[in-house]
């Protein structure tokens, strides 16, 4: 007997006692099959009674809490660190009164179960658990006095005012069916209205529960897909009934493999109902704040914590001067349209360049000092579990006023969901966080419960953020040796920006004490800036959760070395192999032209690298770049990469002339097909402009296809074959490298015009998305404005 989905069940089952009762619903023919018509709408469900997970199981919840009891305790350790406020018998019984409210008062049918304290897939949160929450946050003085909650009236309908939820809104969809159906007009469905504060608990238990675990959702997947049980689903044709699957080589029996297929079930609910109630907070958080008065014209009011704060400075030593404020800075993203709201600093009054404007003792400074090393934890894992000790501290630490005033959330790609990896799109930082993540979760198992002030995997991972954007390296050791990842107090109000006014990287040290100068006038009401250094957006997005437009100092790696670049040269301006030949004699040919490429680049570098060959024009428009923005002594680090401006390494442009020149000199396999041009009046720059035009209007296949068969190439043989030898060397360079642009731009999942539309209408995305899609937005716009560059900016005889 098989289980069977559609309307026309032939049979149906029956709970009698003790005993399953089989009843006809039509007649059967003699030898055929009985079906019955299954009612199971989740994967628990089907787990229990049908004995297989689907595929698909939209309806989907899961269990957050398994009682009222577990609720409140929760509640309380994860919100009161002092304890609570109320009597626990007053809160449990208001709560007991809210139950009665929905469950007994309420109409029959009003609502169809008692409470499930569950999340589901189709946006289901129980009702029950969202109002007990606001209770919890009433009691405890988190709401305003004049919080209402849901209140069953004669006729049944239901208000809330204040900040509980917006605009009279309820939550629950299933809840806004059956009480609230009469105020439909003051409503929105879904998750969309719920409170930051109830995002907020909701997220922080989520990622309580999958922290707990033992395994990662994609851990699970590894296994699952190792067990090879592919064959089974949920198909009326029998087609799970698998002759093939090999699970057994794996140690893994059905009964298991169901229950493996049931906890990624699980934790996808989660996952999913994580990364839709995060959404947008950040801006959620600035329309609270607007609501209540706080706008650019009156955001300089500090709250109790701030004021404290800069007492403890002040007691501890430092200056600051009153032409600064703590303050709240609304920002506008030219990319989104949207606004966040950061904390900055900011001048009440005209500050003079040369002007101290801070004076920080280093004393201040929340640095590990102790000599203890963990094998297999670097630095900033050590200094994230030092700031969790002194917090775990509560006020019995010196840095108490210093902690009280961090985010308590954080922006940033540590924070993305497994299945939003995908969401940054450029291969080399997706790799970078990949292993970053891991070194996180890896070091969390290796430092002990003590070491961590018994935080949990959470706050731990709260804390390297922490680290990670806000600490610097100052000499606070012994005989004034500098230490990495010092948390300076203040020092770290003052936010990044390649354009800063403030600096400390060019003043002494003395007497202990950092003081922080205005390098250029500053005037009243301009934020300030400093410079944490030449940051790329690779960099600031990777470890300070946010990026810049117009950076500078960004950069692009075309390839994964130099070699690796060689290789391509190859690949798109030919080999001078026999296509003819016969593949084993053609794959040695390619092989050894490889190889006397790479020869020829590698002493190019090398030769780069003393100072045989002379600067090129690309080395002296980097410097020159860096110059501008106070970096005349910055190292350089050469890698095959590109830079803003439509700059090339000059290591990267270096290998790629010396692979151009062997290729001329040797086999001229480069220009094959292309006639030779001796027209003077060719425009080389219209023609190599009408090249990249072309070929953003076609379907892309490959940079060698552009080159030589597609109906783009005529332009580029027209500005080639015109040229000398020089400049056609240096031309080839140039277009290789734009062309490697292009093949890049073409290999990502989405165009930056679709990711300009997601980023315009971003209201289902959590803010650590936004931050990828921005990062991923910004780094096409780079790719593109190198190849803008190269096509504008072309000069030949120079």
């Amino acid at each position: 007997m098989s289980h069977y989905s559609s309307l026309s069940a032939k049979a149906s089952i029956k709970l009698q006692g003790d005993r399953l009762k089989l009843v006809m619903v039509q007649d059967a023919e003699k030898g055929s099959s009985i079906s019955f018509d299954c009612t199971a709408k989740t994967s628990v469900e089907n787990f229990l009674f049908r004995g297989f997970i689907p595929t698909k199981c939209p309806h989907d919840k899961a269990r957050l809490f398994e009682n009222l009891e577990d609720l409140v305790k929760w509640w309380m350790s994860a919100f009161e660190e002092n304890g609570s406020k109320v009597p626990m018998k007053m809160i449990y019984s208001g709560l007991r009164s809210l139950y009665d409210q929905f469950y007994i008062d309420s109409p029959q049918g009003a609502l169809a179960s008692v409470p499930d304290f569950s999340v589901g897939l189709d946006g289901y949160i129980d009702p029950y658990m969202i109002s007990a929450l606001g209770y919890l946050a009433k009691t405890e003085g988190m709401l305003q006095d004049d919080t209402q909650f849901f209140d069953v009236n004669n006729e049944y309908y239901c208000t809330l005012a204040g900040s509980m939820l917006y605009n009279k809104t309820l939550t629950s969809r299933r809840f806004m069916n059956s009480i609230c159906r009469d105020m439909s007009s003051h409503m929105v469905e879904g998750w969309n209205r719920l409170p930051l504060y109830t995002r907020l608990a909701l997220s922080k238990r989520i990622l309580g529960i999958l922290n707990s675990l033992s395994a990662t959702v994609e851990e699970d997947e590894a296994l699952l897909e190792a067990s090879m049980w592919e064959g089974l689903s949920d198909d009326d044709d029998g087609s799970h009934l698998c002759e093939t699957c090999q699970w057994q080589t794996e140690e893994l029996s059905f009964n298991d493999f169901l229950t493996l297929k049931l906890h990624i079930q699980r934790k996808n609910v989660l996952l999913q109902a994580l990364s839709v109630i995060s959404y947008d907070c950040v801006s959620k958080e600035v329309k609270e704040m607007k609501e209540s008065g706080v706008d650019n014209s009156s955001d300089d009011t500090l709250t109790d914590s701030h004021k404290e704060f800069l007492k403890w400075c002040e007691e501890g030593g430092a200056h600051i001067t009153e032409a600064l404020t703590l303050t709240n800075i609304f920002e506008t993203s030219n990319i989104t349209d949207s606004t966040s709201v950061v904390r900055g600093v900011k001048a009440v009054r005209d500050i003079e360049q040369g002007e101290i404007i801070c004076v920080l003792p280093l004393k201040l400074g929340l640095v590990d000092t102790s000599s203890s090393h963990l094998a297999g934890a670097d630095s900033w894992h050590l200094a994230a579990a030092h700031l969790l000790r002194e917090k775990s501290l509560g006020g019995k630490t010196n840095w108490a006023s210093y902690i009280n005033i961090l985010p308590k959330t954080v922006q940033s790609p540590f924070y993305l969901l497994p299945q939003e990896l995908d969401e940054v799109q450029w291969w080399p930082v997706l790799r970078e966080l990949v292993q970053i993540r891991r070194a996180i979760r890896t070091s969390f198992s290796l430092l002990s419960g003590e070491e961590l002030g018994w935080a949990d995997f959470d706050h731990y991972r709260w804390a390297v953020a922490m680290v990670h954007s806000r600490a610097f390296t100052l000499p606070v050791g012994k005989n004034d040796d500098y230490a990495s990842y010092v948390l300076m107090p203040f020092m770290d109000m003052i936010n990044h920006h390649f354009e800063y006014q403030a600096d400390w990287m060019s003043m002494p040290v003395r007497d202990g004490k950092l003081e922080i100068v205005a390098k250029k006038r500053i005037r009243k009401g301009e934020q300030i800036f400093a410079s944490f250094g030449p940051r790329s957006n690779d960099n600031l997005f990777l470890y300070y959760g946010f990026i810049l437009e117009d950076n500078p100092f960004d950069s692009a790696h075309l390839f994964s070395s130099f070699q690796d670049a060689v290789n391509w040269m190859a690949n798109i301006w030919g080999t001078g192999c026999n296509q003819s030949d016969e593949l084993e004699a053609k794959e040695e040919c390619e092989h050894n032209v490889r190889e006397g490429l790479w020869i020829e680049a590698h002493k190019a570098i090398d030769d780069y690298a003393a100072g045989v060959t002379d600067q090129r024009p690309e080395w002296w428009k980097l410097i020159n770049t860096w110059a501008d923005y106070g970096y005349e002594y910055m190292q350089f680090q050469p890698s095959p990469s590109i830079y803003a401006r439509g700059i090339t390494d000059p290591t990267l442009y270096v290998a790629l002339e010396a692979v151009i020149k062997a290729l001329i000199a040797e086999r001229n396999a480069t220009l094959e097909g292309c006639r030779h041009n001796s027209d003077n009046e060719v425009n080389h720059k219209s023609n190599l402009r009408h090249f990249f035009l072309c070929l953003n209007d076609i379907t892309w296949k490959s940079a060698a296809w552009a080159l030589h068969s597609s109906i783009c190439s005529e332009y580029a043989c027209q500005v080639l074959t015109s040229l000398s030898k020089r400049d056609q060397i240096s031309v080839m360079v140039k277009m290789s490298t734009s062309l490697r642009c292009i093949e890049i731009l073409n290999s990502f999942p989405t165009t930056i015009l679709e990711d300009q539309r997601l980023l315009k209408q971003h209201r289902h995305a959590s803010i650590h998305v936004q931050l990828a899609r921005q990062y991923r937005f910004l780094k096409k716009k780079f790719l593109m404005d190198y190849i803008h560059h190269v096509s504008e900016n072309l000069r030949i005889g120079t």
